[in-house]
């Protein structure tokens, strides 16, 4: 288990050498901007966010923020009922993991031991990837053991539970296929660091 020292050592290190894993890969511990626009911020910050969320939107007028847990895991399924939106299983031909510890009885397959560059796996139908493994993504909730009492209309639940713990979903590329699941949750101190941790930012639309 890392201290709190250490994960504040390794963000100096990737402060110093923002590429940890090469220099010429659009790797997701960099901004990414897609052909769908879609804005992927895979680096190594803490869920503080407020500062950086007020600061993109005086450029750009528009309000943006984590995702609560309710709305990751709806982007994610894309109205799926399975494990994964890929169906019952997943392999590291279509998800970045540890495939050293696949899921159920699907094979082995490889251990990148990195992030990968955004876009080579395939999309879920709402078309954003890397919704499995690559790095954890952050949401707004404070930890919860389950969902008893959560807000019913998909908002971050931040009151009660661990105030100082905040949800992870999604898995990484160091660990095993199960915690990739749709399902999966995780969390942590939200003032750590760590190059399996990173988010995505949500950006309210009107429906007219």
């Amino acid at each position: 288990m890392r201290t709190r020292r250490d994960c504040r050592r390794h963000s100096e290190a990737i402060a110093l050498h923002p590429h940890l894993f090469s220099s010429q890969r659009s790797l997701s511990v960099e901004v990414f901007f897609s052909s769908r626009r879609q804005i992927h911020f895979y680096i190594y910050l803490s869920t503080s966010l407020s500062p950086r969320e007020q600061k993109l939107s005086e450029i750009t007028g528009k309000k943006y923020s984590l995702p609560s847990e309710s709305q990751w895991e709806y982007a994610c399924r894309t109205g799926t009922t399975t494990p994964f939106y890929f169906g019952e299983t997943i392999t590291s031909e279509l998800v970045n993991y540890n495939g050293n510890y696949p899921y159920g009885d699907s094979p082995k397959g490889e251990y990148r031991q990195e992030t990968t560059d955004v876009g080579i796996f395939p999309p879920n139908s709402f078309g954003l990837y890397d919704m499995h493994g690559n790095v954890w993504k952050w949401c707004q909730d404070v930890w919860h053991d389950n969902y008893e009492g959560a807000p019913t209309d998909r908002s971050a639940w931040e009151t009660g539970g661990d105030s100082n713990g905040r949800a992870l979903r999604g898995g990484s590329w160091n660990l095993n296929s199960r915690y990739c699941r749709c399902a999966g949750r995780n969390y942590i101190d939200a003032d750590l660091f760590s190059i399996i941790w990173g988010f995505r930012i949500v950006l309210p639309v009107s429906r007219s």
